[in-house]
């Protein structure tokens, strides 16, 4: 890479000052035994995926999601749809027709993606 170049440490800070560099660790991740049991887990993991993605919901605009076909993007897409459901303020949904990037492969006006309401 470069000569004299080291790398930074996750979790870490570098103070730069006349006398040098000094790094300084601000976090640090412990690995505990487990001790829940099955049904906690899930309760658990069910409640902390369910309010992150709601406390990403706090906005002044419409809420949309991004669907890439993943679990991932699968949960987030449920637990939004979810919680709109519940609110007086929630635009109701436009579904669309989904694209594959087989669509963008011929720059033909025939063949050009358009947003399609279902």
């Amino acid at each position: 890479m470069l000569k004299g170049m080291e790398e930074l440490l996750p979790g870490h800070f570098i103070i730069c000052s006349q006398e040098g560099f000094l790094q300084k660790s601000y976090w640090k991740l412990e690995s505990l035994p487990h001790r829940d049991s099955y049904g906690k887990t899930i309760e658990k993991t069910a409640f902390l995926v369910k309010d992150a993605v709601t406390r990403q919901m706090v906005s002044d605009v419409p809420i949309c999601t991004f669907l890439s076909g993943g679990v991932d993007s699968s949960l987030v897409s449920a637990i939004c749809a979810g919680e709109l459901k519940n609110r007086a303020d929630a635009s109701p949904p436009f579904p669309l027709t989904l694209w594959t990037m087989t669509n963008f492969s011929k720059p033909t006006p025939s063949s050009r993606p358009r947003i399609v309401p279902s």
